[in-house]
């Protein structure tokens, strides 16, 4: 193995994601599985070292666990009176003129305590404020964002229970660097007009709070939403400044260097450390540690000990979405480095020629180099993104060609113009580095919006279908390698991913599916087929944004009719092409037609509203009220939300409440799954499976 410390550190972040995310029972026969079929393999010394990372990697892992993790868990279920600090990831609540994010405990019913909870609803203090309370620790919910929150060392739920009383502030160094970075971000904000004010704030200093989501959604669409996430991208254009031309004798000026690694250092803080900062900081001081020591360092190995240092520091820090694309992108750029470098050697001849057959090729590598570390890097963060449930450009490619470059001009730009406007000296030099800055963000703000306005810029892919697409290419990929036949590899892995996409199209052709979206026990079901979706409206804004939010993430097909089924309805800003209010319709059973196959039969009394909705010969039913019928109706479905009524007969229920009230009423024949936000789907007059499920046990 050549470079040992890559394969040692990617068997360490692996291993610590396994014992992450497997069951306990599975962890050590799936390490006992790999350890028997390298021991009789013929390469067994060569995988030793990989066998060593992942032992070192599930040591490290349940160490943490039991030295960190187990003793706050234990605290779940109880009411303790504590004293918390607030971070500096608060943001406002949905509760008037108070705060939610994550709070550190450090005095828990009067004993000493470091742990982090997370709270969504507390005085509106300011990060660093202390204050003591009373709260109700819960475990955390099982969605999407546990793991994310478990890299951050919030493994609890805290709920206040009132009682407010201010202790102060707090002293701690990280506090100081985030009230400077704010000051830096309005100064910036002084200089800068809305939305480009929100962009420099988020590329330069990792303030995003001045981000509207419409510029969100445009960077997402445009596939450059890691423009705003400060990363290795950053850091190493920002540290650059120092290298004066890359020189080779630049190397041995040491002061120099240690003057880098000061500005590294310095800007990780400066940023609150993120996990991609980390990442990249601690790659580039390890490049400059190489250099320091005349020895010539490697992006693999560096990334190899990156990796073993954020998992030593936390085991679940494998686990952070962050981490994995941030890897992923490293590995996609150094693969496709590689590439370039066997390209240089193969036309070495032709670049050593002299005239402008040369020189036009050596444009044309460069140039190409583009191309392949953005299509590289793509190529491995898409799994990671598809692995998360979210949506992908397909314009990245594209759009990062077209204003990565830009960067670094916005940044180098927005330094000046902290500098001169923090030192307030020369203002009319302040004034030409405002009014560059402003042409150069919204020259780049206008590319990205054209970028965004493309065809295809969100990809929807079906996870299941997806992964297996994925993981058959890179087994190939794997076997294509090892027969030193990876030319042949390309074009069969393009065939196979055209007709993956064809087939792919035409079996999610006329699927319905049926989502449960917003508040737990009360939720919409969002019903989509072909990008057309429709809405069986419950609760109020917070459902509609979460609504909202759910259609962004597949696909954002147009609400084309929106059934509100409240009792008591409001008018809500829903965007949607039409409105049927149940309320409104006359008494007993409506029959609508959503579009070409779909039928709604809705139902209404004096004491609630029922929707019944006809899918390919499998009916979903949705209800509010506890609605009395004539005879009962016979379902496939029953979403059930605050209250279950025996008027629906059928023997499934769904719904997105981890311990529902009515659970107790249900039919013991009857099978009950729950999720945070379950789906139905149904291929009509075939199936109909359910997704993002587990099953309640019938009390």
């Amino acid at each position: 193995m050549k470079r040992k410390l890559a394969g040692l550190g990617l068997a360490f972040a692996l291993a610590e994601l396994a014992a992450a995310y497997l069951p306990p029972l599975a962890v050590l026969p799936t390490a006992a599985f790999f350890i028997l079929l390298s021991i009789f393999t013929r390469r067994f010394p060569a995988v030793c070292l990989w066998l060593a990372g992942a032992a070192a990697g599930l040591t490290c892992f349940l160490a943490f666990y039991a030295q960190n993790v187990a003793p706050v868990l234990q605290l779940a279920g109880q009411t303790v009176t504590c004293v918390a600090e607030v971070q500096t990831d608060c943001t406002t609540s949905y509760v008037e003129g108070m705060q939610r994010g994550t709070l550190r405990l450090i005095c828990v019913n009067g004993q000493d305590t470091d742990f982090f909870v997370y709270c969504g609803s507390f005085p509106d203090l300011g990060a660093g404020s202390i204050f003591e309370t009373t709260v109700v620790l819960t475990p955390l919910e099982a969605n999407r964002y546990r793991m994310n929150q478990f890299a951050d060392g919030v493994y609890l739920e805290a709920e206040c229970q009132g009682d407010y009383q201010k202790m102060g502030s707090s002293g701690r160094p990280e506090f100081a660097l985030y009230r400077f970075r704010m000051f830096l971000s309005r100064k910036l904000n002084r200089y800068l007009p809305a939305p480009l004010r929100g962009i420099e704030s988020a590329m330069l200093l990792g303030d995003q709070s001045q981000l509207t989501d419409v510029v969100k959604k445009t960077f997402q669409l445009a596939g450059v939403s890691h423009l705003l996430a400060i990363s290795g991208l950053h850091l190493s254009l920002l540290c650059g400044i120092l290298s004066f031309g890359g020189k080779v004798s630049s190397r041995f000026n040491r002061p120099l260097l240690v003057l880098r690694a000061l500005l590294v250092i310095g800007y990780m803080f400066l940023t609150g450390m993120p996990v991609s900062v980390q990442r990249a900081g601690f790659v580039f001081l390890v490049s400059l540690a190489g250099y320091f020591l005349v020895q010539p360092p490697d992006p693999l190995n560096a990334l190899g000990v990156a990796a073993i240092v954020l998992g030593l520091a936390s085991p679940y820090a494998p686990c952070d979405l962050g981490f994995q694309l941030s890897f992923c992108g490293v590995l996609g750029v150094q693969m496709a480095g590689a590439l370039s470098r066997a390209q240089r050697r193969k036309l070495a001849p032709m670049l050593e020629q002299k005239g402008h057959r040369s020189k036009i090729l050596r444009v044309g590598l460069s140039l190409l180099d583009s191309v392949q570390a953005a299509a590289a890097a793509t190529l491995l963060t898409t799994p990671v993104l598809v692995a998360h449930g979210m949506t992908t450009s397909g314009v990245s490619i594209f759009s990062n060609l077209l204003v990565v470059w830009m960067l670094r001009v916005a940044l180098l730009l927005g330094i000046g113009l902290l500098a001169f406007a923090c030192l307030s000296i020369l203002p009319w030099i302040t004034w030409i580095f405002q009014g560059f800055l402003i042409l150069w963000l919204f020259f780049f703000y206008s590319l990205v919006r054209v970028c965004a306005s493309l065809p295809m810029t969100q990809l929807n892919l079906p996870r299941s279908y997806a992964m297996w697409i994925f993981f058959l290419l890179s087994a190939l990929a794997l076997l294509f390698w090892k027969c030193h036949a990876i030319k042949r590899y390309i074009p069969l892995a393009l065939t196979l991913s055209a007709l993956a996409v064809v087939l792919g199209i035409r079996m999610q052709k006329g699927i319905v599916r049926i989502a449960l979206v917003g508040n737990a026990g009360n939720p919409c079901s969002v019903i989509t087929q072909d990008g057309r979706a429709a809405v069986l409206f419950r609760g109020g804004a917070a459902n509609w944004n979460a609504v909202e939010e759910y259609l962004w993430e597949n696909g954002d097909p147009e609400v084309s009719v929106l059934i509100d089924l409240r009792q008591q309805p409001s008018e809500e800003r829903t965007g949607a092409e039409q409105v049927i209010y149940a309320e409104e319709q006359p008494y007993g059973t409506t029959r609508l037609t959503l579009w070409d196959d779909l039928t709604l039969d809705l139902s209404h009394s004096i004491q609630g509203n029922l929707a019944v909705l006809d899918a390919g010969g499998y009916h979903v039913a949705a209800m509010t009220g506890n609605i009395r019928l004539e005879q009962p109706v016979d379902v496939d479905v029953f979403c059930v939300a605050g209250s279950y009524s025996d008027q629906i007969q059928t023997k499934i229920l769904v719904c997105n409440s981890a311990a529902p009230k009515w659970l107790d009423e249900v039919a013991v024949h009857t099978d009950v799954y729950t999720g945070e936000t379950p789906c139905i789907v149904v291929r009509p007059h075939r199936s109909i499976i359910f997704e993002e499920v587990r099953q309640l046990a019938v009390q």
